[in-house]
């Protein structure tokens, strides 16, 4: 009886998490770049994917980020219809498109500035709720009854992105925000984490940090995540199905991390070794994944594949 358990345990995880195991996925210390994976306090250690789970991947379709769908007009991401809701936005694909909106992406506008709580594949012409929580405390405008957003600022810092996925509370993500403001003693009236990035220091150090980060992994269709460090912690790792989805994440993602080496972060100490030590405790046991996301990180999946695997 045992035994049938066991078996049946295994069936269950096997369709959807596919793959995402040691064997698989390991960290790279030969890839060849033209850069190195370190700048003071953060470094992207690339996650690379072997033949067998790129090919189990590779029937995914291609889809377009949240960023460049909104400025090209693409999308549309709106406040409700009838009476606006702090937890709930309204996503419409104007294109021909598939849309990908990943759960922690923080939009700008609105009544109050917001990051969504989930992540959403939108066909195109497809349109639909997305939950989200309030990222600017201090804001409710009055006025029309449908307020569009007009841009993503990135992802929200990784203990925000923990907040959204696994604690599920506003209180814990006003905490956050306002955490992350504090840290680097930046004013905001409204209590908007957007108000981080349009600090003069910080806007600096950001800039510095994407410039040697932009494009690190661009061309390397193997990579398709990384295990994010500062000081001698992981601070995120984000492992996505393909290159492509990694690729178009790693904008919005490099705001995450970026923002938590500069407001808590410490000159890096841990090397690849210490990421790789992470990455088999993370995938050692791929039956217990789904279980350990639900307290620390978050898993998206999409007919029974898993696109996305982060840890935060």
């Amino acid at each position: 009886m045992r035994t049938t358990i066991h078996c049946l345990a295994l069936l269950l995880v096997t369709p959807s998490l596919a793959q995402y195991n040691t064997e698989n996925l390991r960290i790279s210390a030969t890839a060849a770049m033209s850069r190195q994976p370190v700048l003071e306090r953060l470094a992207l250690y690339p996650v690379m994917a072997n033949g067998t789970f790129l090919a189990a991947h590779a029937s995914v379709e291609k889809t377009t980020p949240m960023k460049s769908a909104i400025a090209d007009k693409k999308l549309r991401i709106t406040e409700q219809e009838h009476g606006a809701q702090v937890n709930k936005l309204i996503a419409e694909n104007t294109s021909k498109e598939t849309l990908y909106l990943m759960q922690g992406e923080v939009v700008a506008g609105g009544k109050q500035d917001r990051v969504l709580a989930q992540d959403l594949l939108l066909a195109p012409g497809q349109r639909m709720e997305v939950a989200a929580y309030c990222v600017e405390q201090g804001r409710w405008e009055s006025g029309a009854e449908r307020r569009e957003f007009s841009k993503t600022t990135g992802v929200g810092a990784q203990k925000i992105r923990s907040a959204v996925a696994n604690k599920k509370e506003q209180q814990a993500v006003w905490q956050d925000v306002a955490g992350y403001l504090d840290a680097k003693s930046v004013n905001a009236p409204t209590g908007t984490f957007n108000a981080l990035q349009e600090d003069k220091e910080f806007q600096q150090d950001m800039a510095r940090y994407r410039r040697h980060f932009d494009g690190l992994y661009q061309d390397h269709p193997q990579v398709v995540g990384v295990v994010a460090v500062s000081g001698d912690q992981v601070i995120g790792c984000d492992i996505f199905a393909t290159h492509a989805l990694f690729r178009d994440a790693y904008d919005g993602l490099l705001t995450a991390y970026i923002t938590e080496a500069i407001t808590r972060g410490a000159p890096v100490k841990a090397g690849h070794q210490e990421a790789q030590s992470f990455l088999d405790d993370l995938l050692g046991d791929e039956r217990r994944l789904e279980d350990r996301m639900r307290t620390r990180g978050s898993l998206f999946r999409d007919k029974d594949r898993t696109l996305r695997v982060s840890w935060f």
